[in-house]
């Protein structure tokens, strides 16, 4: 355990469960003052950006921001689609160069067709945008912090006017100075004049031209964990709308949203907009037509790498090392997940093969506590019995990722975590699926643990519900049987199961696994689909432990 966190035992536990339960930081867990403080971490700090509106707040010298998001319109307000609705995708980073001056790359991407009509036509219209940008903080009195925000980008837009045939291709820039002031930690109010110089015309009819705007926004910090905001940015030269008509005009975008830190280093967004835009030349853009959508967005940011003093976690203990069969739990299950995130620096590679010619694999790596990401791809099983229960029988890939709220090996009463999974099949179709779950397990002892996980997932209209209950218990040392059990409900009325067998090979990484389920696949949305016939699975995981590494320690 590190020395800055050197408290009695006991009190620090009992600090860490106030924190963990309240997300206000426990006494000695502040700014720097008193006996036993830690420094703030970039995240535990005022913002540095929302989704779509930036502030005078800058990261310091070799600190690096990585975030990964999406925008979703609300299912049910496409009146011209019968899908999920649409997305957006979007990502990138900022690194500190120097104490006031980042740099970073951001990327957007929109390919769906609008969910209103545009000029009478219901175009496919694609947005994508590639930008380098950076910021430069020529104000920093503690209470006033000003910078100057630049970006050059490359744009291609398509079908945006309502034709489908007309596209823009070239570049697009942006200049910002938001202006904020910091009263105390708990609140951060921002100003931001800016200019962004999109393009005139497309295929001979206006579009955006050259857009000034002001935007007015507010942040409030009420502890080290919980961080709410808002903007509104009014247009007062060129367009930033697409009527139905085909028109252009001018609408304020506005956001409203709230940060949760999981770790010092990793933190989940939900936030609600009416704008589409998440580089500096398209943050003033409503999405189309009319700017009156409401879209729902979800961003994790991550902040690699840790400055001397910045606590590992909330909880103040490291839960390290862990026994054998505390490490074998981090692994999934058959058809329910794990709430276990891996150890930071670990990863896990598997494979399997089955009946119904089903095969795949999967990736996880944890970054940091309570932080794992994963990658997967599958060929589920088909005996011709799911229907339409599945958006095609083409293999898929998943994206996504698990956040840990609690965690029975560091003194919480049981596990509990988030995971969503994002999936696109390799049909021509391109379909996307939409996975969300609760694991939870509760450790009865040292050889038995239960399971259960609520879970949801969705492609186009279709909606699936399931609870998963089940049961890992280690029959001889490393050898760990496994059952589960989840009924299904919503556009299927059915029951899930699976069974096997799990065995750690001794002084090795690998782990074989058997098993047999009528479910049609491992992860995410397979997993709550049944068919006729029974799924035999031979399989095994490799987990890597990467700590030696500088970058994780």
């Amino acid at each position: 355990m590190s020395d800055v966190l050197s408290f009695d035992r006991r009190a620090l536990s009992l600090a860490a469960v106030l924190a963990g339960a309240t997300g206000v930081a426990a006494p000695g867990w502040a700014d720097g003052a008193g006996s036993g403080a830690v420094a703030k971490s970039p995240l535990e700090q005022h913002y540095r950006h929302q989704f779509n509106f930036p502030t005078g707040v800058v990261l310091p010298k070799g600190a690096l921001d990585t975030w990964i998001g999406a925008l979703h319109t609300i299912p049910g307000t496409n009146t011209n689609s019968t899908g999920t609705g649409n997305q957006f995708y979007f990502g990138g980073f900022q690194y500190g160069i120097a104490d006031r001056f980042q740099a970073g790359l951001s990327y957007s991407l929109f390919q769906d067709p609008p969910p209103k009509p545009i000029n009478g036509n219901i175009p496919p219209i694609r947005v994508e945008v590639l930008a380098l940008s950076g910021a430069y903080q020529f104000v920093d009195t503690g209470n006033w912090k000003i910078a100057a925000e630049a970006s050059i980008e490359h744009a291609l837009f398509e079908g945006l006017n309502g034709n489908a045939a007309d596209e823009f291709r070239g570049a697009i820039g942006a200049l910002n100075v938001p202006i904020s002031y910091v009263p105390n930690d708990q609140w951060m109010f921002t100003v931001t004049p800016g200019v962004s110089f999109l393009p005139d015309k497309m295929g001979g009819v206006p579009l955006y031209g050259t857009l000034g705007y002001i935007g007015a926004g507010v942040n409030w910090k009420p502890s080290l964990r919980w961080s709410a905001y808002g903007s509104v940015t009014v247009p007062v030269t060129g367009n930033n709308t697409i009527r139905q008509s085909g028109a252009m005009d001018r609408e304020p975008v506005w956001t409203v949203g709230a940060r949760y830190n999981v770790s010092p280093k990793t933190a989940l967004d939900f936030f609600a907009t009416n704008g589409m835009g998440v580089t500096p030349a398209t943050r003033a853009l409503t999405f189309f037509p009319d700017g009156d959508t409401t879209l729902i967005g979800a961003t994790m940011t991550w902040t690699p790498g840790t400055g001397p003093g910045y606590r590992p976690n909330y909880r103040g203990l490291s839960g390290e090392p862990l026994t054998r069969r505390q490490t074998d739990l981090q692994l999934d299950g058959f058809t329910l997940s794990s709430p276990d995130t891996m150890t930071p620096g670990t990863f896990a590679v598997t494979g399997f093969g089955g009946s119904q010619g089903s095969y795949g694999g999967g990736f996880k790596i944890s970054p940091d506590y309570d932080f794992q990401v994963e990658v997967a791809y599958e060929k589920r099983a088909d005996d011709g019995t799911t229907g339409a229960k599945v958006p095609s029988t083409d293999a898929a890939w998943l994206v996504g990722g698990s956040a840990r709220f609690m965690d029975q090996n560091n003194g919480s009463p049981f596990s509990l975590a988030v995971k969503l999974l994002m999936g696109r099949d390799t049909s021509a179709n391109l379909n996307g699926t939409f996975y969300a779950g609760l694991p939870m397990s509760y450790k009865s002892s040292s050889r038995l643990a239960f399971m259960a996980e609520p879970k949801v997932s969705a492609w186009g209209q279709n909606e699936f519900f399931g609870f998963g209950l089940g049961v890992n218990f280690e029959v001889a040392n490393g050898l760990n049987a496994i059952a589960e059990v989840t009924p299904v409900a919503g556009d299927a009325d059915e029951t899930v199961w699976a069974a096997g067998l799990r065995y750690h090979v001794p002084r090795s990484p690998l782990s074989l696994e058997l098993s047999a389920s009528n479910a049609i696949g491992r992860y995410g949305h397979g997993t709550l689909i049944a068919q006729d016939d029974t799924k035999v699975t031979l399989g095994g995981t490799l987990l890597f432990d990467g700590r030696s590494m500088k970058f994780w320690n």
